[in-house]
Order: C-alpha cells, then sequence, then structure tokens
C-alpha cells in the first residue's frame, strides 16, 4: 500500500519529477490529464534499494523513474526492486516503463544494451535511458523501441 503522504496529483501541463542537486524529467501534458507522482524512495520505501519515484497517468501506467548520475547499472537496480514491489504490491495493473535520467551519453552503450534486455526478459518492462529527459511522451516510455 503506498502512503497518501507519499503521493502528489496534478493536471499540469507539463509534469515534472526532480531531486536536489540531481537530474529532472518532465512529462507533456497538453490533454491536462491526471497524473499521480509517488515519492518511492525514502517516503514508500525507506532503507532499502529503490528509485526515485514512480509516475503514473491514471488509468493508463506507470513509470519507475531514477534520476541519476552517471552509475547506470545501479540505476537498473533501483528500477528492478521498484518493479517488483510493485508487482508485488499488486500495482501491476497497469503498463509499466522504466527511465533513467544520466549525466552520461548513453546512446549506444553496450551495458545499457544490456540493462534494457534483462528488465524486458524478468520483467516484460521497456526501458529508457535519456540524457536530456525534458518534454517526454508519457506513452512512448510504455512500448518497446524510441
Amino acid at each position: 500500500m503506498i502512503p497518501v503522504a507519499c503521493v502528489s496529483s496534478t493536471t499540469a501541463k507539463i509534469v515534472k519529477v526532480a531531486e536536489p542537486r540531481s537530474t529532472h524529467a518532465t512529462f507533456e501534458n497538453n490533454a491536462q490529464a491526471d497524473y499521480k507522482l509517488i515519492r518511492f524512495d525514502g517516503c514508500v520505501i525507506k532503507n532499502a534499494t529503490a528509485c526515485d519515484w514512480i509516475v503514473e497517468r491514471v488509468a493508463v501506467g506507470r513509470v519507475a523513474v531514477e534520476l541519476k548520475g552517471c552509475d547506470v547499472r545501479h540505476a537498473a537496480t533501483q528500477i528492478s526492486a521498484a518493479i517488483q514491489f510493485l508487482k508485488n504490491s499488486g500495482m501491476a495493473d497497469l503498463k509499466i516503463g522504466a527511465l533513467i535520467v544520466c549525466t552520461r551519453a548513453p546512446s549506444s552503450d553496450t551495458t545499457i544494451q544490456r540493462l534494457k534486455e534483462i528488465l524486458a526478459k524478468n520483467f516484460n518492462v521497456p526501458l529508457q535511458v535519456k540524457r536530456d529527459a525534458r518534454n517526454l511522451n508519457f506513452e512512448k516510455l510504455l512500448k518497446y523501441g524510441r
């Protein structure tokens, strides 16, 4: 169960999640749909491995978001732990996607390709790794491919 204190709702045209002194991600919301922003690490999950945020577009899907410096492998571990939590908590009723925002250029790194394969195999979840995570299309993060 997700504590109410960990969840905020928005219908803003730009949905933003951020960490102090870190990267951020924004999602376009021109239709002003309902979004839930779940502060995952440090609120839902304390003293354990977890991603920073779960962004949910109500009745559409959830994206596990990790805002990271350059340790993409650790970010994938945090994402995996969050997805496992969602599945164990009965929150796998909607499509799930994963997003890692990092400071290094992720374009054709074999490590990232391997992490995408692992998440697809273990959870059937597409992973996107971005350096610039501004004005993202939420639905595209729920699908495989670019």
